[in-house]
């Protein structure tokens, strides 16, 4: 009794607040539109001051990661990441391009990129210099060979197929990364692509604002520059053009040759290919608008012009829009920042919102037509008001649990919808409810709808307060939609027989049960774990056309590894001992292919103190450690000339390095020199698996080798795959994890709406609806990635509306629990069907999206939606056969006041209703 009357407290006070709510919109709903839009408009332009998080590190990965916390430290440690822009000069027919004359023709572009110069900025203004006053990083096989046009032509083919042979026996993984499809017969090497990369400094590493990235500008003057060349870099390799600019493809402009040609890409293509993948979705949005704003008028009904309401659904779908626009400025306003996957909160919005629209409208048709137009609106909203409220409060309890995931893309997502979802619920009982009030001023005055000056018939009202439909018109309405009524009552009638026979009932139990150790204990640990690269880009993207390129014929999923190693003394020699000892026991390892040992500043310092040592050079020696050490690799890594690192026999130096290209790697306490080296890492190079398995398995197998050798010393593995490979390695539990708070915490608010059974049937109902997606993932092959996990955590809550709608309504009812189910089917189960269809409607123009990210979205929703639907329509009814008898019905008291409102609404009119259905306001 205690949790009846808790219930039956709740009850009453939000149907208290709402009808009040109501009966003031209904009195004074001008100034709650103007009110309420200025409100909403205001919020929306919050979107102004927001940002949007288009980088992948910051969105894609775990937070709290130890690879994430390691890439977060070396920003600060060591900077950020070089630009990358790099173009290949390719034979189309897989001819050999190690010829003298291809090489000449990749050179003559290269000459052409370090010559580019676009509204005033050249690549020297903007390129990488390993130190200050340094070259500007390049790298390709002929900058390798210290080889320009002027030494190629001096050199015969015999002799340029020496050097490039000696090079690849030096360093054969190098090589293989800069020539494409490289092949080796007969002593000579042969290759279909040369690569040339052209580093830039890093720039643009932070978050750009709303605006910026609208417009693809920046207010840094670097990152401006820096876009600028790129976007010219990127029209004369061909990989797209640049308007009124004058640069020219070079494999036009240059003449290459047949069977040659260029193409390539550059950091910013890889922002502006993520931008076309979020300014795609708007023409899908325009297709799912124009499809909710026809179900608006079809569920609407009524005679048209007459009766209908074309106008208000129009307004209707305007204000959920607006809707979504105050969320996010909202989550502007809070700090949330936006990523492309929050558009995808506007297909499920406008479905979830005209559900609420079709349930205020429901209650209104219900309400007895004598009363004044503010009576008729209180008692609309305070019937739906509950039951919106409820459903709003499921979403949003399941969207603000997910959002505390680690997994900032899904939180950025969660807290907006959450946001949104809110604003929904606010504008439906607001502005929407002022809307409805002068459409049925509009009605009872009987003018037109849509050209409202124009009246129809006589008994034209002015105050718009009297009779606000003629039974007349009710009468154009029924014979409207009679037949239509008539098929629906009967479909109606023949199913809830059917659900009401036990053994169906049973059939249906088990076939539901059966999900849960389907989806858990089977297809969970079979679907792929995240997402391919091409799912970010648009389809067709010539970034991912360039990329595949790549992976196929370079060595190009070889990736660079860390070494980090912090607060090591390394002026003592113990110390050096032991990080030599780590160093072999890394390389050990299979997969490293270029070692950390041949790679640092450390090796070169040894190399050059040895040359020094052996050949009695006049430059002053340097120690090996002890003290002084620290004070000579500091004056080492200032050195700007080249210093002989291997020597020939004869004292010919063989290989020079330049030790302040290594300056950058050591970080100091303070003064360098004077002070301890707090930081420092060694680089190598990992060959990284294709698939994700792989490279969780590389990452693990690395961090052992590190945390079993490292001893004392604080020393860690890092490689930019790891970011992604922690995410992976662990997103199964956290998905689970999300899945059962979210849940825990929707059941335990329903607690205080529904009988302890009925939630216990509604925790069957999630559980079933889970595994039943988990189980179409896997026959899809949909990824578990950042997008399924949101439409997971989306599931809690879109589900469980339509179990809670029929829940509710069967509490209501009274009889067998078979009499029950059928009169809650018949009250409640239309509007369910509609509520499923117009979400449905939100997300099917997904179905033919340009980008696999969107059509992985709409697979989940229609996963969702349908199996929402089947838990409420077909798998709660059978529980309750079985469980009913113990669900004591929910009947409430009527006032002599309410008699008539109540009875009125105790019959739905055309055979549906909203939440709560029918018996929703007698409680």
């Amino acid at each position: 009794m205690g949790l009846e009357a808790c219930q039956s407290a709740v009850f009453r006070a939000c149907h208290s607040y709402h009808s009040a709510a109501g009966r003031l919109v209904a009195k004074r709903p001008a100034a709650s539109l103007v009110a309420s839009l200025v409100v909403t408009l205001l919020l929306t332009a919050c979107m102004l001051l927001g940002s949007w998080e288009a980088r992948l590190e910051y969105r894609d990965t775990l937070s709290r990661s130890e690879a994430f916390k390691l890439f977060d430290a070396t920003l600060d440690m060591f900077g950020g990441s070089p630009r990358t822009n790099e173009y290949k000069m390719s034979s189309s027919d897989g001819s050999n391009v190690l010829t003298k004359q291809a090489i000449l023709k990749a050179l003559e572009v290269d000459e052409a990129v370090l010559g580019l110069t676009y509204k005033g900025t050249r690549f020297e203004d903007v390129c990488l210099r390993p130190y200050l006053g340094g070259a500007c990083t390049v790298d390709s096989a002929m900058y390798r060979l210290g080889l320009g046009r002027e030494e190629v032509e001096a050199l015969s083919q015999e002799e340029l197929d020496s050097k490039l042979l000696a090079e690849y026996n030096s360093n054969a993984g190098g090589l293989g990364s800069l020539l494409g499809g490289l092949t080796l017969t007969d002593g000579k090497l042969s290759a279909t692509s040369l690569r040339f990369r052209y580093l830039g400094e890093p720039s643009g590493q932070g978050r750009p604002s709303f605006v910026e990235f609208v417009t693809g500008t920046s207010n840094d003057a670097l990152a401006s520059a820096t876009l600028e060349w790129e976007s010219a870099f990127l029209a004369l390799v061909c990989a797209r053009p640049l308007m009124s600019s004058g640069i020219e493809c070079a494999t036009d402009s240059l003449s290459l040759g047949e069977g040659l040609s260029v193409t390539g890409t550059a950091q910013r293509f890889i922002q502006d290919e993520i931008a076309a993948n979020a300014t795609t979705s708007t023409k899908w949005m325009v297709v799912s608008i124009n499809l909710i704003l026809v179900l608006m008028w079809l569920a609407l009904g009524g005679r048209p012009l007459r009766n209908s309401r074309l106008t208000l659904g129009t307004g209707a779908v305007a204000v959920i829009l607006l809707s979504v626009g105050a969320g996010l400025g909202f989550s502007s306003l809070v700090g949330v920042p936006l990523t492309e996957i929050s558009l995808l909160m506007v297909f499920v919005i406008v479905g979830v919102g005209v559900d609420d629209v079709i349930v205020v409208v429901d209650f209104l048709q219900r309400q007895p037509p004598h009363l004044s137009i503010v009576e008729r609106i209180s008692g609309a909203l305070g019937g739906a008001g509950p039951a919106i409220q409820l459903t709003s409060l499921t979403n949003l309890i399941a969207f603000l649990i997910a959002a505390t995931v680690d997994f900032p893309g899904v939180s950025y997502f969660c807290l907006s919808a959450g946001f949104t979802l809110f604003a929904l619920f606010l504008l439906t009982t607001t502005l929407f409810t002022a809307l409805l009030t002068f459409d049925e001023r509009r009605r009872g005055a009987m003018r037109l709808d849509c050209l409202c000056c124009i009246g129809f018939g006589a008994g034209d009202s002015e105050t718009g307060d009297a009779e606000p439909s003629s039974p007349s018109h009710k009468e154009d309405d029924k014979r409207a939609h009679s037949g239509l009524r008539a098929a629906v009552s009967s479909a109606a009638r023949a199913y809830d027989c059917f659900v009401a026979s036990k053994p169906v009932a049973l059939v249906v139990i088990l076939a539901f049960t059966s999900l849960i150790p389907l989806g858990f204990g089977f297809a969970i640990g079979n679907i792929p774990l995240g997402a391919e690269l091409a799912s970010y880009f648009p389809d067709g993207s010539p970034y991912v056309a360039y990329t595949a390129d790549t992976q196929e014929n370079f060595v190009a999923l070889d990736t660079p590894g860390y070494l980090v190693l912090r607060d090591v003394k390394w002026e003592d020699a113990s110390a050096q001992t032991a990080v030599d000892s780590l160093l072999a026991a890394l390389e050990s390892d299979d997969f490293v292919i270029a070692p950390y040992s041949t790679n640092n500043w450390l090796a070169a310092y040894r190399a050059v103190a040895a040359d020094r040592g052996a050949t009695a050079s006049a430059a002053p020696p340097l120690r090996q450690s002890g003290d002084g050490f620290l004070a000579d690799v500091a004056a080492f890594l200032k050195e700007t000339d080249p210093q002989c690192v291997d020597r020939q026999l004869g004292g010919e130096c063989l290989r020079e390095i330049i030790p302040a290209r290594y300056s950058k790697e050591v970080v100091w306490a303070g003064e360098a020199g004077a002070s301890p080296i707090t930081a420092t890492r060694f680089s190598c190079t990992l060959a990284v698996p294709d698939e994700v398995k792989g490279r969780v398995e590389l990452m693990n197998e690395h961090r052992a080798t590190a945390d079993a050798n490292r001893g004392s010393i604080d020393a860690v593995v890092w490689s930019y795959f790891m970011l992604f490979s922690d995410r992976d390695r662990i997103v199964v539990r956290l998905v689970l994890e999300t899945l059962a708070f979210a849940a825990a915490a929707v059941l335990g608010t329903l607690v205080f709406f529904l009988h302890p059974l009925s939630v216990a049937v509604i925790a069957l109902a999630i559980a079933s609806i889970d595994g039943g997606i988990f189980l179409l993932m896997y026959l899809w092959a949909v990824p578990l990635d950042a997008v399924a996990f949101i439409c997971l955590a989306m599931s809690i809550g879109l589900s469980v509306d339509y179990v809670v709608h029929v829940a509710h309504a069967f509490e209501h009812e009274e009889g067998t629990p078979e009499q029950r189910i059928k009169a809650a089917l018949h009250g409640i189960g239309w509007s369910v069907l509609k509520g499923g269809g117009s979400t449905f409607l939100g997300v099917v123009a997904l179905a033919g999206a340009d980008s696999e990210i969107f059509r992985t979205f709409f697979k989940m929703l229609f996963s969702t939606v349908l199996l929402g639907l089947l838990a409420g329509l077909v798998l709660f009814p059978a529980c309750v056969i079985f469980v009913g008898k113990w669900i004591t019905p929910k009947l409430l008291e009527k006032t002599p006041a309410g008699v008539a409102q109540a009875d009125a609404v105790a019959k739905p009119a055309g055979g549906g209703g909203g939440a709560g259905g029918a018996a929703a306001a007698r409680w």
